[in-house]
């Protein structure tokens, strides 16, 4: 049965298919956790998105997004806002 993630919760998951595109779990957590403009949500929502992804075979065992995250989502959910790199 497919569950439902709450408002905060899809937009951490939304987050975590952009950047996993770039880096590994622990850096793009360590993003989430550190850099300012994320921390409108918890590190406990960041942690529910990504086992909630993982749960919805959206994050593969490689630990790669298993769907393709367009500009036009990533501008619409995140109001085109700069999003920083992942080194």
């Amino acid at each position: 049965m497919l569950s439902l993630a709450g408002e905060g919760t899809r937009t951490a998951a939304l987050r975590w298919l952009m950047h996993l595109r770039f880096a590994d779990i622990p850096h793009v957590r360590v993003l989430f956790t550190h850099h300012p403009r994320y921390g409108d949500l918890t590190p406990h929502q960041y942690a529910d998105a990504l086992a909630w992804l993982r749960r919805m075979d959206l994050v593969d065992g490689g630990r790669h997004p298993t769907v393709s995250v367009g500009a036009d989502e990533v501008a619409d959910s995140l109001e085109a806002a700069a999003v920083p790199r992942v080194v």
